[in-house]
């Protein structure tokens, strides 16, 4: 789920989350196992060396449905989505969203097929499915991070609440 999961704790708690640009941005997600099975078959396989493949999922998902589909994994509402344009959120933490310009404002949509030929990939796990399988591995571990100890995204959507009505940040 990215670098940090608290934004699974703001979902269970009802607090608003960003969602980059105008949450229409595509994105493919692949579960670490289906990744993991690439990778064993590419150990030792005369055919991947010197390659470079790409192993994603095969579902495009906006930033807005990827929300939403956690949330409903979680048995949670659709969260609040806060749309703030990525050059804004790169500038309002350039050190903190490095990637944001090049990433997150992109399409980012793969072609597996090299993966499926040479490795025998084969995305065999639903985002959804993959989501509910890990927010209860994360739920079982007690590695949800608590979103109250972490207040960049209240920050930012504060910040860019202030921006919007013209009123200062107090």
């Amino acid at each position: 789920l990215g670098w940090g999961n608290g934004f699974l704790d703001r979902i269970r708690k009802g607090k608003r989350l960003v969602s980059p640009g105008d949450g229409s941005t595509l994105r493919a997600y692949c579960h670490a196992q289906d990744a993991a099975r690439a990778f064993a078959n590419a150990a030792g396989n005369s055919r991947s060396f010197g390659q470079i493949y790409h192993v994603t999922g095969e579902e495009w998902l906006t930033w807005d449905r990827y929300f939403e589909i956690i949330a409903q994994a979680m048995d949670q509402p659709s969260p609040q989505l806060v749309h703030i344009p990525c050059d804004i959120l790169f500038a309002m933490a350039p050190d903190r969203l490095p990637d944001v310009i090049e990433n997150y404002r992109f399409n980012n949509i793969f072609n597996n097929q090299a993966a499926q030929e040479d490795l025998g990939f084969r995305y065999t796990i639903p985002f959804s499915e993959g989501v509910r399988l890990t927010i209860a591995w994360l739920e079982l571990n007690n590695h949800i991070q608590n979103s109250d100890h972490e207040p960049f995204d209240d920050m930012i959507i504060a910040a860019w609440n202030a921006r919007q009505t013209g009123y200062p940040l107090i």
